[in-house]
């Protein structure tokens, strides 16, 4: 079959990113088909500080937990 990917990147920011951090974050998903099914691969980078880091990686994870229960 034919196997593809697709790739979505984005800037984001919001008011306490920007005052701890000094700026955007970048947020890049990368969707590879697997035949049945689909590894995504997540870097959200540009965190000033890793307690901000940790706090979205933690939101991230509960997101994807959540996709994998629902599928």
């Amino acid at each position: 079959g034919c196997r593809s990917s697709k790739r979505l990147v984005y800037s984001w920011n919001w008011e306490y990113n920007a005052v701890h951090s000094g700026g955007e974050a970048q947020v890049a998903i990368a969707f590879e088909d697997r035949g049945e099914e689909t590894e995504i691969t997540l870097t959200h980078e540009g965190f000033g500080a890793d307690g901000l880091r940790d706090s979205h990686s933690d939101g991230w994870t509960s997101i994807f937990d959540r996709m994998a229960a629902a599928f």
